[in-house]
């Protein structure tokens, strides 16, 4: 063990002599090893002396905390899951000064998930070979591509509604209006399609043009085997 005597007396609260171990990392931060007040021990956290740079600190799950403008508060900066090995989340501003300000929670999320097809009421459900979907969240916005296409199986019939599952249900609040959301091919026929997401809704009710005036409910009776079934859908709504 190395010792370092320091000065005793002159209103200290200990005496006596602090020692360390034999060996230490350059630059490293000591720490006090155990309760005495006299024993130091190494660190993996060390500071550059010339840059002030750290290195080796690890914050806990609890968060960083940084204080707000007048330095009365702290805004915890932490991990909102778990994660199976350690990531890098990287910030790249280009070489401006940047500022990014949210007003209300902010979520980006993007992943596949099934747009599964049913019917308002009575009939069969058409069956599609393939039902892909994709989409992104961005704040309380969500962006939707749905690609049904193929004979899969049972023929639709009935003239009940055609319906396309939505990855997350639609807010409260959401405007329950006719847009324009993509195409669909039957047969030798292209129609334009339309669609409704109702508020709170977790489906988007298909129409479809069946003149330039005219907007109708597709049914399920419109997908039969004698036609190609080939729908194609792009839209967007709002969740909470």
């Amino acid at each position: 063990m190395t010792s370092y005597v320091g000065p005793r007396g002159g209103g200290s609260s200990g005496s006596g002599d602090v020692v360390g171990p034999g060996s230490s990392t350059n630059n490293a931060v000591a720490l006090f090893d155990g309760a005495t007040g006299q024993l130091l021990k190494n660190s993996a956290t060390t500071i550059d002396p010339s840059t002030g740079v750290v290195s080796g600190l690890i914050f806990p799950n609890t968060g960083v905390p940084v204080r707000d403008t007048n330095s009365s508060h702290n805004l915890l900066i932490a991990a909102g899951s778990d994660l199976t090995a350690d990531r890098t989340l990287t910030l790249t501003t280009g070489d401006s000064a940047r500022a990014v300000t949210f007003s209300n929670d902010f979520i980006f999320a993007q992943s596949t998930f099934t747009p599964t097809v049913t019917l308002s009421g009575a009939g069969t459900v058409p069956v599609f070979t393939q039902n892909v979907g994709v989409y992104s969240r961005i704040g309380n916005r969500v962006f939707v591509d749905v690609w049904l296409e193929g004979d899969g199986g049972a023929e639709g019939s009935g003239t009940s509604e055609v319906r396309v599952a939505l990855p997350i249900t639609a807010s409260s609040t959401n405007l329950a209006s006719y847009t324009n959301i993509g195409t669909w091919v039957s047969g030798t026929a292209e129609f334009m399609l339309g669609g409704i997401v109702a508020a709170s809704g977790t489906y988007i009710t298909l129409y479809y043009w069946s003149t330039v005036n005219q907007a109708l409910v597709c049914t399920g009776g419109d997908f039969v085997a004698a036609n190609t079934k080939n729908v194609r859908l792009n839209f967007n709504y709002y969740v909470g």
